[in-house]
């Protein structure tokens, strides 16, 4: 790593320096940082000899800043309050070293990169444009000298001539994305990468699957020929950008397997989903070359692999976006979109990866906005795209096309020929349906309720149980299921709805007795049930279609009964748009009309092209497109309107936080104060630096904290944002903190649970068209 130095700066001194609390040197943790870039380099085959060289400089300097007097004392524990954070003071050191007053591109790019390697603080770094209102960062530049002027060999009427460069590097990051976007992202996001793997004594990218990818299906599968649909699209008319959409049960994971032969993504709408299919990728791929990601995936891991200490080292592999395969949630890999500080490091890593997007069709439009957003930018940057689904919107279709997909939606072998469903329409309330969903649960059928809300769910669950005419034994048997339960309870559940409908080879019931469950929206693409009857509140017809895909869903041969899916049209509109759900209605009763009441595949993929197409979204007056293209301009105009209290709406189903509700409060304490005295013992334990007994105090903690997230339910952000809570529940403490540090927090007493409905009261009038 032979960088020319000008003298100008005492780099021996500085790299002697503290890196970390534990002793590690600036020296000594760069040096770990080079040879992962050796790793990266090798593994994914950078050729790219100016990045390289640019990826070195910004290596050398990223830390430097942390040589800075009150950082070194901080890490002495010798009480001092930094001017600055390290990586704000670092790019005095690059410009010193260059002797560079007068700034080219390529160090703008670099001090950028130098720059936005930490993202914490994120609202200290985009108000450093503050600095020309008030020249509060000049100011601290200047004190900083006073910190380092030992370190530099540079007379101090220079200062003002560094500082100045500074800034104007730091004011040129719109013009430095518009000019050299590619560059700017993979500089800075292989820092990043590489500092975090660097750090935490991993592998910045684990060796890639070089075995023959038909093979280790074949293979895993017990199998020796690919399906038409496999083939079809994962090997002879194989595309870099391609959108299918195809039934359930074509083989969609067997052909994302043939499609890919390079670092892989698997996105899925939920963690369900993801969980699921971390079992199957593995069982394919192998035990150690596939990564599970998403907000409680750790925990998941701990629950498999309890006393597994090699758990932790799999999961930061994967939080490092080192493993060869990640299945992961939309969350964790496109919410980058909004280009938040720290999305370099995604955008980078997808540079040179293969994205799956399985069931889009289960998203919302608020997350496929930036998911659309997301495969542009990064389509430019060398990202291949497949995105898998049962039905396509045609706004969708169209945006694909622009970006150049291929879109494949009327292929003979994407299409199941079973006829699975049979619909009948009432104009009627879903509760006027009762004696009915009674009726065949008393015949021993498996029933599944979907409302659009959370509230109307409790209701009807609640008289469900009322009805005189059920013994004890059957209202044992009645359940309900959606997203604001605490995970305990929801975990109970999930278990509880997939063992009562799980089926043999032949698509048989193992439990032959009749349920009935009570869900929202969550059910659409979670969970593999497989229901005799649904009966729904009307909704749009992708998630009409979403829920009928419950039901008669494994079956290899015709549904020949009566309706099994029973549509209540009487509804209030407060989550979907009113005339959407009624040309949805419209659509599908002309469908049936002309098949004896079956829909078959054909006909939902043609409803939903229709239903969101430009021309009939238009002709409807329907709000969707304003709200699209509002969206749209939105997510183009900078992250921090994520914050912002008309955007709370928008993001109700992307951006959650995790709390606890107030029952649970003594319970929690005291598994906190468990966790709080087994920490101040680590901290006693002089042996602590060994590191097969750090990780498994590690261990140890992480089955602690796991205990408390048993605890948590979702919430939406805003419902918590003070503002909110200060005018609905007369409450501007909506979260009472235990433990910031681990996100450890109760939700106000406003907001209720109950261990049998979930949230309650009050939460639900807040939340008034909440979906899940």
């Amino acid at each position: 790593m032979d960088i020319v130095m000008c003298g100008l700066i005492k780099e021996d001194e500085i790299e002697k320096c503290l890196a970390k609390s534990d002793k590690t040197t600036i020296e000594t943790h760069n040096k770990s940082i080079y040879e992962n870039l050796n790793i990266l380099k090798e593994r994914i085959s950078i050729n790219d000899d100016a990045l390289l060289e640019n990826l070195k400089k910004v290596i050398k300097y990223h830390d430097y800043g942390k040589a800075n007097l009150k950082f070194q004392q901080k890490l002495e524990k010798r009480k001092s309050e930094e001017i600055l954070f390290h990586h704000l003071i670092s790019p005095l050191f690059y410009l010193i070293s260059n002797s560079n007053s007068t700034l080219k591109d390529e160090d703008k790019i670099n001090i950028y990169a130098i720059i936005r390697h930490h993202n914490r603080q994120l609202e200290l770094i985009e108000s450093l444009k503050l600095d020309f209102i008030d020249n509060s960062l000049r100011k601290a530049l200047k004190a900083v000298f006073e910190d380092i002027k030992d370190l530099i060999n540079i007379p101090k009427n220079d200062y003002d001539k560094y500082i100045n460069a500074y800034l104007t590097a730091l004011i040129s990051s719109d013009y430095l994305k518009q000019k050299y976007f590619k560059n700017l992202v993979l500089t800075t996001g292989f820092l990043i990468r590489l500092d975090h793997a660097a750090s935490g004594g991993l592998e910045v990218e684990e060796k890639p699957i070089t075995e023959d990818r038909k093979e280790l299906l074949k293979r895993a599968l017990g199998i020796t020929d690919f399906r038409p649909f496999q083939k079809k699209f994962g090997i002879e008319r194989k595309q870099n950008y391609q959108a299918i959409v195809a039934d359930t049960g074509m083989g969609k994971t067997g052909l994302s397997v043939l499609w890919s032969n390079r670092k892989k993504f698997y996105i899925l709408p939920n963690r369900a989903s993801v969980n699921a299919m971390y079992e199957t990728l593995k069982h394919i791929y192998g035990e150690n070359k596939v990564g599970l990601l998403h907000s409680t995936s750790l925990f998941n891991l701990l629950e498999n692999y309890e006393d597994d200490m090699s758990v932790l080292k799999q999961f930061d592999q994967t939080r490092v976006l080192s493993k060869p395969v990640t299945v992961c949630t939309a969350d964790q890999l496109f919410t980058a979109a909004f280009n938040m500080p720290g999305y370099e490091k995604i955008y980078a890593t997808l540079s040179y990866s293969d994205v799956v997007i399985d069931e889009i069709q289960g998203f919302q439009p608020q997350q496929i906005i930036p998911m659309l957003k997301q495969i542009k930018e990064t389509k430019e940057l060398g990202t291949r795209y497949l995105i898998i689904t049962a039905t396509l919107p045609d706004i969708i279709a169209k945006r694909l096309n622009e970006y150049g997909f291929c879109v494949i939606d009327n292929d003979i072998d994407t299409v199941d020929n079973i006829k699975r469903h049979k619909i009948r329409i009432e104009n009627k309330k879903i509760e006027d349906l009762s004696d009915e969903i009674l009726q065949k649960f008393k015949t021993n059928k498996k029933i599944l309720i979907v409302t659009n809300t959370v509230k109307k769910a409790q209701e009807l669950y609640q008289s469900l149980l009322t009805n005189m005419l059920l013994t004890e034994k059957e209202k044992h048997r009645i359940n309900i299921l959606h997203s604001r339960f605490i995970w305990k309870d929801r975990q109970e559940k999930e278990k509880n709805v997939l063992d009562e409908t799980k089926q043999d080879g032949d698509g048989v019931y193992i439990n032959k007795d009749g349920c009935i469950w009570v869900c929202t929206q969550l059910v659409e693409a979670s969970l593999d049930i497989d229901f005799d009857y649904l009966f729904t509140e009307a909704a749009t017809a992708d998630s009409l279609i979403q829920r009928m895909g419950r039901v008669w869903r494994h079956r290899k041969k015709d549904y020949k009964g009566d309706e099994n899916i029973i549509i209540a049209t009487d509804v209030e509109y407060k989550v979907y748009e009113k005339i959407l759900v009624e040309k949805s209605v419209e659509l599908i009763q002309e469908a049936i009309i002309e098949n004896s009441n079956y829909l078959y595949s054909k006909n939902k993929r043609e409803i939903v092209k229709i239903l969101y197409s430009e021309e009939k979204l238009t002709e409807w007056g329907s709000k969707y497109l304003d709200e699209w293209k509002k969206f749209e301009n939105a997510i183009n105009s900078g992250w921090n309107f994520i914050l912002e209290e008309n955007a709370q709406k928008a993001f109700r189903d992307v951006m959650t936080i995790e709390l606890i509700p107030s029952n649970f409060k003594d319970e929690v304490i005291d598994i906190y104060n468990s966790f709080k005295d087994f920490i101040n013992q680590i901290n006693s334990d002089a042996n602590i630096s060994d590191r097969g007994k750090k990780t498994q105090k590690r261990l140890e903690k992480l089955k602690k904290l796991k205990s408390i997230q048993e605890y948590k339910v979702p919430v939406p952000i805003y419902l918590v944002n003070p503002n909110v809570s200060s005018k609905k529940i007369n409450c501007s403490k909506p979260i009472e903190w235990l433990d910031k540090d681990y996100a450890i927090g109760f939700l106000h007493e406003n907001y209720e649970y109950n261990k049998v409905l979930g949230l309650t009261g009050k939460s639900l009038a807040l939340e008034e068209d909440n979906i899940l």
